[in-house]
């Protein structure tokens, strides 16, 4: 017998956590997108690549520290907890990650969430082309150039746009989750 309005049963309730755990960091969805991708198995390096690559909006060639710090971050994080809710196995020895038992459910799960038509900002790359505000102010955004008197520089402004990506990164994840919610409802 259940109250109207009562939760739903703990059991219900962890059985959801753990997909909403997995789903709520990029990086992990990154790597579940990669493993998908390449088949049942994928070194360590290539999802490392991805995540940089994806992280770094492909600009610019990564830095040995940023490479590093994904490697560790995957290693000492994310695989662990991917292994520990048995998404996929890691053979340390050979770098290789593979597929496991909840694999496809959370890779079903992800590709209803990738495919939902969204109502969020998409970031677009960054361009030399000069940015257009309200009327017809433009900022121009040749590296070469700045306007001492806006005191914002090309580089300042794409960082600006980088701040942006991560805020915009932050609420996709955010949006992963209320979508998971509705979609197991």
């Amino acid at each position: 017998m259940s109250i109207e309005g009562e939760r739903e049963p703990p059991e219900r309730d962890a059985d959801r956590d753990w997909i909403f755990e997995i789903l709520s960091n990029g990086r992990r969805r990154i790597l579940i997108r990669v493993l998908r991708e390449r088949g049942n198995r994928v070194q360590l390096n290539e999802v490392v690549d991805c995540i940089v690559t994806v992280e770094t909006d492909g600009q610019d060639a990564p830095h040995t520290s940023s490479r590093n710090s994904v490697r560790v971050s995957l290693k000492q994080n994310h695989i662990p907890k991917l292994s520990k809710l048995d998404v996929i196995t890691y053979d340390d020895a050979t770098d290789v990650i593979e597929r496991s038992d909840r694999f496809d459910r959370i890779d079903n799960i992800l590709r209803r969430i990738d495919t939902e038509p969204r109502a969020r900002s998409q970031a677009e790359p960054v361009s030399d082309e000069p940015i257009t505000l309200a009327g017809d102010a433009t900022i121009d955004t040749d590296p070469r150039q700045s306007d001492p008197a806006a005191g914002a520089t090309a580089s300042t402004l794409r960082q600006r746009i980088r701040n942006n990506t991560t805020t915009i990164l932050i609420l996709e994840s955010l949006l992963i989750v209320v979508l998971c919610s509705v979609l197991l409802l």
